[in-house]
Parts: structure tokens; sequence; C-alpha cells
């Protein structure tokens, strides 16, 4: 855990990793809604112990989740936060580069391109170095 660092009145310190990990993410979160269901309708000894864990471990990942959203939602140039987006975030699963080029109109070999450069842009604004 831990992939961002929220730095207080300076927005998340952005890994590529964390990124990467949002789809999944958010599924462990309602994937762990069904497991509180199940443990919530249990009686067994270890319950609320159990009940306990997976609160926490949810908004650990809540939390981590609204740290990519809110670095997302950050970037002030349109295409890139649009890149982004689609890229990071909308949908089940990760579209190819090509897919994003097409429906932002950027070529392919942009798409990495623009992702990389965004993530360097963020890290020289920080006046705290990011920790991973």
């Amino acid at each position: 855990m831990g992939l961002g660092v929220l730095t207080e009145g300076r927005g998340a310190c952005m890994t590529r990793e964390l990124l990467e990990q949002y789809r999944d993410m958010k599924m462990e979160i309602m994937d762990m809604r069904y497991q509180l269901e199940f443990e919530e309708a249990s009686m067994r000894y270890d319950t609320e112990t159990r009940i306990e864990e997976l609160i926490k471990r949810r908004k650990s990942l809540e939390r981590e989740c609204r740290e990519v959203e809110i670095f997302i939602e950050s970037i002030p140039d349109s295409k890139t936060r649009r890149i982004f987006e689609m890229y990071y975030v909308d949908g089940l699963k990760r579209p190819s580069q090509a897919v994003v080029g097409e429906k932002t109109n950027v070529d392919q070999s942009m798409i990495s391109k623009k992702i990389t450069e965004w993530l360097a842009v963020h890290e020289r604004r920080k006046q705290l170095p990011c920790r991973n």
C-alpha cells in the first residue's frame, strides 16, 4: 500500500504504479462490499475482527483511489486530462494507446509520451520529493 503520498496543500505525489492499479483497487472495493455483507451475516467467532480489517482496508483503498482522481482532475490541459482518464480510469479494462489516440485525435506514439511528460512535470512542481 502507500503507492501515492498525499502531501498536505500540495496534492498527491502520483506514481505510475498507483495510476495503473486504480481499476483493480476500484474492483477490490466493490468486492469488499460483498465480503462485508457476508461477514456481517455470518455467526463466526472472528467476524468482528474480520469486519474491522475489511473496513480499514477499504478506507485505505478509497483514499488511494481518491488521490488518483484528484491528480487527474488537477491536470489543466484538457487533452492530457482526457488521455489520463481514458487510459487509467474509465471502464473495466484499460484501452490500448491506439484507442485512446483515436478518441483524442492524438497519434498513438504520443500517448505514452504525454503521460510520461505530465508525470515528470508534476514531480518537478512538488516542493517535497515523491516517496515510493
